[in-house]
């Protein structure tokens, strides 16, 4: 630690932290849980029933029928671990000066325990949810998970056992693939990316790779990235560069994405441009029903959404394709949670405005959001970014969108004031999207 002599000149010439990936893959995938999902309980009961492959069997007339026996079922009983942390927050702590603030420090004791508190809570809500991602792995590859218990940071205690399975060892252990390194492996003909700069970590493998690239971003209408025009404040976030990556979330813009990938597969494999080209009017049906269904629910009720604020700054797109006002847009992952000053921001933004509610993204840290929601009294809600969904299911699509539209309106409203529904035709009297035609390759 180096101690500074108050008579000498110093200038904080670099300020580094290393930011760890974290993945959260297996839990988000196989175990999203909502808060209707989440109980308090003692114990958990599990009853397990294994099936058989047995076929009928061929009898005699002079027989009728042979009797099945029935297949039993154990109930399993099991006490869950529990997860505790926290921090200790002294005034020494108050006293000191913060990673990254400046030499000659101005923060008043209670700035630093803003920000002290902010840090320690998101740091808590990462560990918890990586231990919930071990958790995952842990029962999808081994189909059990071990909880060692300890009762300080060096004692254990006991071990409590999970299984799903009948017996001391399961049939169902999951090995994974060998994983591939490189597109080469793959032998890949035909790669499509997002485009507008969110691929930028493989432009080495796909300048080493023989594949055609089909860029989907072409001719889209894009954004700038909200990190390139916060108003005065140092937010580092993470930044996808010049242009906002986000665009599938307007559906006049995704049409324009599944156009260009339409176009693209079409000409690396003019054998199918037939069949490639046959579920465009699919594609077409369900993004402008979506855009539709959007502004006939908006018609009546835009001026009730007085402002946006979101924690996850891909929601530029969708604001702009509804026509709502994006007040703030924080991004809230680890290494780059929101400033104290931000916070400050947001917290006079919602007793300014009166906003009744601010949204997380579904797979995001929610722990700003509640700090400020305790602080002003409005909700918390969740948006979806549609980063992923069932494979092939177009469907998915509006459902994530229109889950979007309902989730703020019904949220400002603070009651169900809008619901959508597929089969609902009346919103073609507001259409106002534009309707692409696949040009012919």
């Amino acid at each position: 630690m180096a101690v500074l002599n108050f008579f000498d000149t110093y200038i904080l010439a670099a300020i580094m932290e290393e930011h760890v990936p974290n993945t959260f893959f297996f839990r988000d995938r196989y175990f999203p849980t909502g808060d209707n999902d989440v109980f308090a309980a003692d114990k958990v009961l599990t009853e397990y029933r294994k099936g058989d492959r047995r076929m009928a069997a061929f009898v005699s007339e002079r027989v009728g029928d042979i009797p099945m026996g029935r297949i039993g079922y154990e109930i399993h009983e099991l006490q869950p671990a529990y997860i505790g942390v926290s921090r200790l927050l002294t005034l020494d702590d108050l006293k000191k000066r913060g990673f990254g603030e400046a030499l000659y420090a101005v923060s008043t004791p209670a700035e630093r325990a803003a920000r002290l508190l902010r840090d320690d809570m998101g740091d808590m809500d990462l560990r918890i949810r990586r231990r919930e991602e071990w958790m995952a792995v842990q029962t999808m590859l081994n189909n059990e998970c071990t909880m060692q218990t300890f009762i300080d940071d060096k004692t254990k205690g006991e071990k409590l056992h999970v299984q799903f399975f009948e017996g001391s060892a399961s049939e169902h252990i999951y090995t994974p693939a060998k994983p591939w390194t490189s597109f080469a492996e793959m032998r890949a003909d035909v790669i499509a990316i997002n485009g507008a700069g969110l691929e930028e970590f493989l432009e080495d493998a796909l300048a080493a790779s023989d594949a055609a690239v089909i860029d989907c971003s072409l001719g889209v209408e894009l954004l700038e990235n909200l990190s390139h025009h916060h108003d005065g404040d140092d937010h580092d976030g993470h930044d996808h560069g010049h242009w906002d990556p986000h665009y599938w979330m307007d559906p006049n813009r995704a049409l324009q994405m599944a156009n260009n990938l339409m176009i693209g597969l079409a000409q690396a494999d003019s054998e199918y441009a037939e069949e490639y080209g046959a579920g465009w009017n699919d594609i077409v049906e369900v993004l402008c029903r979506c855009s539709g269904q959007g502004y006939h629910a908006l018609k009546d009720r835009r001026d009730e959404v007085s402002g946006l604020i979101t924690f996850h700054d891909g929601f530029q797109y969708f604001a702009d394709a509804f026509g709502l006002p994006l007040l703030a847009s924080i991004e809230e992952e680890a290494g780059s949670e929101a400033s104290a000053h931000e916070i400050v921001e947001i917290t006079e933004l919602v007793k300014e405005h009166g906003i009744p509610a601010i949204f997380t993204e579904v797979n995001g840290s929610d722990a700003t959001a509640r700090a400020i929601a305790r602080e002003t009294g409005c909700r918390v809600a969740q948006l979806n970014m549609l980063m992923d969904g069932p494979e092939g299911d177009l469907e998915a699509y509006y459902t994530g969108i229109t889950g979007n539209l309902a989730a703020i309106l019904n949220g400002f409203a603070d009651e169900e004031v809008v619901s959508f529904d597929a089969e609902d035709q009346t919103w073609k009297a507001d259409l106002r999207v534009r309707w692409c035609l696949l040009p012919e390759a």
